[in-house]
């Protein structure tokens, strides 16, 4: 298990034509656009209707050598090999045939081209991070109730055992981990206010109480033990 930058893990790779699956808000094609020696152009695709999400992400992607197109990841309408390297960030636990989408991530990577794949997980966390990994299966329990594709985060092993399972000629793995004050005022402001957002999804489902009182506890819990970002599992491989 390796601690790294992974802004010094992808500083040597050149990305040449990319392929950002399950891009939500842009994230990580502006740690690949900031972090990678070079490239040559990046689409991100994701599901999205029209709306804030796709006014954010087209903000975002805004050039010539960034590009959105709406698809799913579980389905890619691309030619086998297209790309030199293909990415997911923070997404696997957000798609409803997560090994579907890697499959496809694998086939239109190119013979020799880079997969890269950041994900949370569970397992092996402080007591700081497991507030957020809790914190995550509150909102994944509220979004799966209201028909949004939300799951709990993996434990590590899963995670390397679907990337192992692609036939990969080689990979690396780095634990990304939070270093910051875990009772950083600014942080601990922007978390009560994501508990507040989901405070009113929660009151649209029955169960509404027992959703919020949940919430409620997380909350306490957090203004206790603190908060940090959980650790993330990031996964360099060659095809």
């Amino acid at each position: 298990m390796k601690e790294k930058d992974p802004a010094k893990i992808l500083g040597g790779i050149s990305g040449g034509r990319i392929l950002d699956a399950a891009t939500g808000y842009g994230n990580t094609i502006m740690q690949l656009k900031d972090s990678l020696k070079d490239f040559d152009e990046i689409i991100g695709i994701d599901t999205v209707p029209a709306g804030p999400v796709l006014e954010k992400a087209r903000s975002v992607f805004d050039g010539k050598k960034i590009k959105y197109m709406r698809m799913d990841a579980a389905e890619l309408d691309f030619p086998s090999g297209s790309f030199d390297t293909v990415s997911m960030g923070n997404s696997l636990h957000h798609l409803s045939k997560p090994a579907q989408a890697l499959k496809e991530m694998f086939r239109v990577l190119k013979h020799g081209g880079t997969l890269i794949v950041n994900e949370v997980y569970r397992d092996g966390q402080t007591e700081e991070e497991m507030t957020h990994v809790l914190l995550h299966h509150w909102w994944a329990k509220i979004d799966s109730k209201l028909g949004i594709t939300h799951n709990e985060t993996y434990i590590r092993g899963e995670i390397l055992k679907m990337i192992g399972g692609l036939g990969l000629s080689r990979t690396d793995d780095f634990d990304i981990t939070d270093r910051s004050d875990p009772f950083d005022r600014e942080r601990l402001d922007m978390i009560i206010g994501t508990f507040e957002m989901y405070h009113k999804k929660a009151e649209e489902l029955e169960d509404r109480e027992e959703l919020i009182a949940e919430g409620q506890k997380l909350k306490d819990m957090i203004g206790r033990k603190g908060f940090r970002w959980a650790k993330m599992l990031l996964v360099i491989g060659k095809k």
